[in-house]
């Protein structure tokens, strides 16, 4: 912090504009490059370093299967 932003306790992002995703629910799958596969998401949207949307997305079946498709033999 005090490297990027010498003498400030606290720096307001306001050039975020981006989602963050936090896993929810049981760890379906890990993998070895990509992210771990959860049962969901909860979804954090900010604009401007302002959270402007939150929701949770969890992953019907047929998702699963095309998501771990995708990873083709990339996990475990």
């Amino acid at each position: 912090m005090d490297y990027l932003f010498p003498g400030e306790k606290v720096v307001f992002a306001n050039w975020y504009n981006h989602s963050i995703y936090l896993p929810l629910g049981e760890l379906i799958m890990q993998f070895h490059g990509p992210s771990p596969l959860y049962q969901g998401d909860r979804i954090l949207e900010f604009k401007n370093g302002i959270l402007i949307n939150e929701y949770d997305k969890y992953y019907t079946q047929e998702e699963i299967e095309e998501i771990i498709e995708r990873c083709d033999d990339g996990f475990d």
